[in-house]
């Protein structure tokens, strides 16, 4: 595992030290290989997807103009009733307000 670290020059005064990332970053090329071919997986679902779209919409415009053709071939479309307005309800009465009760001066 350590081989494929890169490692980096530091100088401090006049020794260079070597430093290199932790092993749990390290990018080796299996990792590199299960990369690509989940990106690789990806794109062929995306496209597969595309062209399942594609066929799907071919076959639901067909059906939709034999559906058309059918409709208009069958019988003239008819002009819908219409509405009927329902007779108005006849207003409430009106609340009569109970006459108030006098009220008496305090003492």
């Amino acid at each position: 595992m350590r081989k494929y670290v890169v490692r980096r020059e530091v100088k401090k005064g006049d020794k260079t030290f070597y430093k290199s990332p932790k092993i749990q970053r390290l990018i080796t090329e299996k990792r590199l290989r299960r990369k690509s071919l989940a990106k690789r997986n990806k794109a062929e679902a995306f496209k597969k997807s595309k062209e399942l779209r594609a066929k799907y919409d071919k076959v639901l415009s067909k059906y939709i103009k034999e559906k058309k053709g059918t409709t208009a071939a069958a019988a003239p479309v008819a002009e819908a009733p219409k509405k009927v307005e329902a007779p108005k309800k006849a207003e409430a009465p009106k609340k009569v307000e109970a006459p108030k009760k006098p009220v008496a001066p305090k003492k």
